[in-house]
C-alpha cells in the first residue's frame, strides 16, 4: 500500500495492527511523539490504531521523517492502520543547489527545503560561491556584496532563517565557498589575492575559468581564515565544503613567484600546489572545528584522513577515496542538470566497480596507492563500504532559473532520495518506479505534442549556443522537464511488445493539433514511422524493401540523438518497434 501511495517509501515494511480503517485528521489530533532509543539517529517508529498515532523517535531528525511518512499515508483525513520501523541506509543524503550561476530567493530555496523534507533527504549542499557571485552578506568584507554578488546575495539574518527552517523539517545545511578556483567573482572584489593581475568582474559567461588564488600568499590565506570564521558563526553544521574541483593551473604557470614557490617547497606538479593548498585549508577549518569536504580532485595518499571527498569524475574516484580510507560521497551518476533518465539515476552503483587502468585519475594515484586485487563489478570490502557516507543528488544552475527550479528538481530528486534511504534491493522494479511517480508526481497537461520532447543531455546545451548567465531562459527547451513520463511509458510499451497501447498512444498523439511549434514535423515523423512499422508487423502493409529497416533506424536516430537542444523522446521505442519487425 506504501509502494502505491508514494514514491520513496519501498523501505517501508507495514505490519497491519487492524484491517479497519482509522479515522484521523492531523489538523485536529497531531500524534503523540515519544523520545525514543534507536541506534541509528533518524530510525523511527510510526504506530497507527485505532487508539490513536504514536511516533517514536530519538531526534528532530527523526520526528520530521516520521511526520512526512503520515503525510503521504494520508488519504481524506483517514490513516491505515499498521506500524512502521524505518531507517535510512546512508547518513548523508543530500541534494547540492547552486545558487551562483542563477540565485535563488528565499521562497524557493523554503520550497525546495519543504520538498527534501518530504522525501527524507537530510542535508542541503548550498553551494553561495562560484565564478559568476558570491552569494553571502559578509560584515568583515563588504565589498563582496557590493563587488561579487551583483546585488544578489542572502543577508546574515536571511541565512539564519533558512537554516532554522532547515533544521525544522530534519535538515543540515553545509555551505560550499570554492577555492583556490571557481574564484572569478572573489577577485572582483579583493583581486590582490589573484595569482594573475586583474581587472576582473564577475562572469557572466559559463564554463571553466582560468583565475584562481595565489597558494603562494600569505594574505590569501589570511582572508579565508577570517572569512570562514565569520561563516562558521552562522552556519552551524560540522562540515564545511571547499572545492577543490577544477583548477587548471594556467594562472599558476604563468606567474614567477608562485613557481618559485613551488620549487622553494618541493612542489613538482600543479597538484602536488593544490595539496599543499588544501592542506592549509584543513588547518584552518580543524581550528574553527570543522570537517573538510572536498571535490575528488583533491584526493593524495598524504592528505589528513579526516578529509570527506566528494566524487564527482565517475567510479574510481570512488574508489581511490574509499583505498585511502576516507568517508566518501558519490556524486557521480546524480546530477541532475545533465538530463539524466529515472533509469539512469535509479540503477546508479553506489558501490564503486572494477578499477579502470585506463581513467587518468588511477594512473596518477596508481604509484601512490596500492590498488586492491580486482573484485566482481560492483563490489567493495566491507571496510570501504563502511567509509560510503552517502550521496547528492547535484542540479548546477547554468540552465536553471526560480522558473523552471522544480521542474528540474522534481521527480528525478525523489529517485536519488529512494536510492540514498532505501536497501539496495529496492532499486530493481523500474516499471513499479514510473507507477509510483506519475502517482506523486504526475506530470501537467502539456501543449500538443510537448510531452512527446525532453531537452538534450545538459553538456551539450553548452555546444549548440553561445549562453551567458544572463541569457533568458525562457525558450521551449526550458520549461520542457528533464524527463517526459508519458514519452518514457511510451518507450517501455513499445520494447515490452504491447502494440495495441503502442498505437493507441501514437494515433492519440497524431491527432493532435499543433500551430507554431518548430519541432511539430519532427514529432509527425516519429510518429509516422511508428505507426508504419505497426501497420507492416500487423500485417497491414505490404514488406518493405532492402534497406527499409537501417534507413528508419538511421532517422530515428537523429531525431532523438542528444547533441540536439531538443530531442524527439518516443524515438527509443519507436526503434524497439522497427528492430521488432522481422525483416
Amino acid at each position: 500500500m506504501l509502494a502505491t501511495a508514494t514514491g520513496i517509501a519501498q523501505s517501508l515494511i507495514p505490519t497491519p495492527v487492524s484491517m479497519k480503517a482509522c479515522p484521523g485528521d492531523f489538523e485536529a489530533a497531531k500524534p503523540l511523539i515519544r523520545s525514543a532509543s534507536f541506534d541509528n539517529p533518524e530510525a523511527y517508529t510510526l504506530t497507527i490504531s485505532s487508539a490513536g498515532i504514536v511516533i517514536e523517535a530519538p531526534s528532530k531528525a527523526a520526528e520530521a521523517h516520521a511526520l512526512a511518512t503520515l503525510a503521504q499515508l494520508r488519504n481524506e483525513d483517514r490513516y491505515p492502520c499498521m506500524r512502521i520501523d524505518d531507517r535510512p541506509r546512508f547518513p548523508w543524503r543530500g541534494l547540492l543547489l547552486d545558487v551562483s550561476r542563477h540565485f535563488m530567493p528565499v521562497d524557493s530555496v523554503k520550497a525546495t527545503l519543504e520538498r527534501m523534507a518530504s522525501v527524507k533527504m537530510n542535508v542541503l549542499h548550498w553551494h553561495l560561491a562560484d565564478d559568476q557571485g558570491v552569494r553571502v552578506e559578509s560584515k568583515r568584507f563588504p565589498l563582496l556584496q557590493a563587488r561579487a554578488s551583483g546585488g544578489q546575495f542572502y543577508t546574515q539574518g536571511q541565512i539564519k532563517e533558512l537554516i532554522a527552517y532547515a533544521q525544522d523539517r530534519g535538515i543540515r545545511v553545509v555551505p560550499e565557498f570554492d577555492f583556490p578556483g571557481h574564484a572569478t567573482a572573489w577577485f572582483a572584489a579583493y583581486p590582490e589575492l589573484a595569482s594573475a593581475p586583474g581587472p576582473y568582474e564577475i562572469e557572466r559567461k559559463i564554463g571553466i575559468f582560468d583565475p584562481a588564488f595565489d597558494p603562494s600568499n600569505p594574505k590569501t590565506y589570511e582572508f579565508i581564515e577570517e572569512f570562514l570564521t565569520e561563516m562558521a558563526a552562522m552556519f552551524p553544521d560540522s562540515h564545511v565544503h571547499l572545492g577543490g574541483d577544477e583548477v587548471n593551473g594556467k594562472h599558476w604557470d604563468a606567474n614567477p613567484r608562485i613557481q618559485a614557490f613551488k620549487k622553494a617547497q618541493r612542489l613538482g606538479s600543479n597538484h602536488d600546489l593544490q595539496v599543499y593548498f588544501e592542506d592549509r585549508m584543513h588547518a584552518i577549518t580543524r581550528k574553527l572545528g570543522k570537517t573538510l569536504v572536498l571535490w575528488d580532485e583533491a584526493i593524495h595518499p598524504k592528505s589528513a584522513r579526516d578529509i570527506v571527498y566528494q566524487a564527482w569524475r565517475g567510479p574510481n574516484a570512488l574508489l581511490a577515496s574509499a583505498f585511502l580510507k576516507h568517508q566518501t560521497l558519490v556524486a557521480y551518476g546524480f546530477y541532475l542538470d545533465w538530463g539524466l533518465s529515472t533509469d539512469q539515476l535509479y540503477r546508479n552503483q553506489l558501490n564503486g566497480v572494477l578499477p579502470d587502468e585506463t581513467d587518468p585519475i588511477l594512473k596518477r594515484l596508481k604509484p601512490l596507492i596500492k590498488i586492491p586485487a580486482a573484485r566482481p563489478a560492483g563490489m567493495m570490502t566491507d571496510v570501504e563500504f563502511a567509509n560510503r557516507l552517502g550521496g547528492e543528488a547535484a542540479l548546477w544552475s547554468e540552465f536553471t532559473t526560480p522558473a523552471n527550479l522544480d521542474t528540474h528538481l522534481w521527480p528525478r530528486l525523489a529517485v536519488v532520495a529512494e536510492r540514498l534511504w532505501s536497501p539496495p534491493e529496492k532499486s530493481q522494479d523500474l516499471d513499479d518506479l514510473y507507477r509510483r511517480l506519475n502517482t506523486i508526481y504526475p506530470q501537467p497537461p502539456s501543449k500538443p505534442f510537448e510531452d512527446l520532447l525532453e531537452p538534450g543531455k545538459y553538456v551539450y546545451r553548452h555546444l549548440s549556443k553561445k549562453y551567458t548567465v544572463d541569457s533568458p531562459m525562457d525558450q521551449l527547451v526550458d520549461r520542457l522537464p528533464s524527463e517526459s513520463l508519458r514519452a518514457q511509458e511510451f518507450n517501455r510499451l513499445a520494447v515490452k511488445k504491447h502494440f495495441k497501447q503502442v498505437r493507441e498512444w501514437l494515433e492519440r498523439w497524431n491527432a493532435q493539433q499543433a500551430t507554431g511549434l518548430l519541432l511539430e514535423a519532427d514529432a509527425r515523423l516519429a510518429i509516422k514511422i511508428g505507426l508504419e512499422t505497426l501497420d507492416r508487423i500487423e500485417g497491414k502493409a505490404a514488406a518493405p524493401g532492402p534497406g527499409w529497416k537501417l534507413g528508419k533506424i538511421a532517422v530515428l536516430k537523429a531525431l532523438g540523438d542528444n547533441h540536439r537542444e531538443i530531442v524527439i523522446a518516443i524515438c527509443p521505442g519507436v526503434i524497439s518497434l522497427v528492430n521488432a519487425f522481422p525483416n
